[in-house]
């Protein structure tokens, strides 16, 4: 027995988050890197998709198609991949440290009139160091960046501007 490997075109089998699920659509661009292959992307396309979200890891099975003219990507090579689409509204974008998740719910601590008030969200997509949050928040609210256990509900605070590196990113 032996398998037939065509090393010139490539499927790569992608799980998309659920809250990024419903912007999958066959034809979408989609830039692929390889930690074996630093410094270089390789450019693919949404081929198909399973079309429902799996039970276990709430995920879409998105199969991305890519050509290797130079056969360097083997298959099992694993992949990151960035799909490339505009949600509607993405929500607003804070810093990952401000997100509370607490038994009741996810909070961002927000400051009005000095005073802490724990605001209960929506978060929508992840970025890791960054989040963007659907509803509970409106532009030029007072976010506390990396709260720490002080941080309650009501407690009287002195607000100070953003340095450079916390300012959160715009839409």
């Amino acid at each position: 027995m032996f398998d037939v490997v065509d090393l010139g075109s490539l499927e790569v089998f992608v799980s998309v988050p659920e809250q990024d699920a419903p912007f999958v659509q066959t034809g979408q661009p989609v830039d692929l890197t390889f930690s074996e292959l630093p410094g270089e992307t390789f450019n693919g396309k949404v081929v198909r998709s399973s079309d429902s979200l799996s039970q276990q890891t709430r995920t879409l099975l998105a199969e991305v198609q890519i050509s290797d003219a130079q056969h360097r990507l083997r298959p099992g090579m694993f992949a990151s991949a960035q799909m490339h689409y505009r949600a509607a509204n993405p929500g607003i974008l804070i810093s990952g440290d401000s997100l509370l998740s607490l038994a009741r719910g996810q909070f961002v601590p927000v400051v009005e009139n000095n005073v802490i008030q724990m605001r209960p969200v929506n978060v929508g997509r992840d970025l890791g160091t960054q989040v963007y949050i659907v509803a509970g928040l409106k532009d030029g609210d007072l976010v506390v960046v990396n709260p720490n256990d002080a941080v309650k509900q009501g407690a009287r605070v002195t607000t100070q501007p953003a340095t450079a590196g916390q300012q959160g990113g715009g839409n």
